[in-house]
């Protein structure tokens, strides 16, 4: 399961991912994130709410092409909620993507982060 949702006021994108994410869910995850995206400004941030998502690496390939969209969409920061043991897959692919995110454990800490740079 998922939920993509835009904050046009603070040019923020929130993504929540739940559970495993099924391949006919990653097209639709793809387009959620295109439709949101329309209405923020270049150099938005984005929130990434990890913590009941499960995915293995191997299985990992489709994340390296919602991160290269948000890149390419004008994403400046990227804050993720979740399981440090998860920190280095995607680190590694959001590299490929060309930026690096942040890994916290709560909502909280993540908007105070987002905040801090407006």
């Amino acid at each position: 399961m998922y939920e993509i949702k835009a904050d046009q006021i603070k040019n923020r994108l929130y993504i929540t991912l739940t559970g495993i994410i099924s391949a006919d869910e990653v097209k639709s995850i793809s387009e959620s994130i295109k439709n949101e995206i329309e209405g923020l400004q270049a150099d938005f941030a984005c929130i990434a709410d990890l913590t009941k998502f499960k995915i293995k690496p191997e299985n990992a390939e489709w994340l390296l092409g919602i991160q290269d969209l948000l890149s390419k969409a004008g994403m400046s920061q990227m804050i993720r909620i979740g399981d440090p043991m998860y920190r280095e897959l995607l680190e590694k692919s959001s590299k490929k993507a060309g930026y690096s995110g942040k890994l916290v454990y709560d909502l909280e800490t993540a908007i105070r982060i987002v905040e801090q740079r407006d």
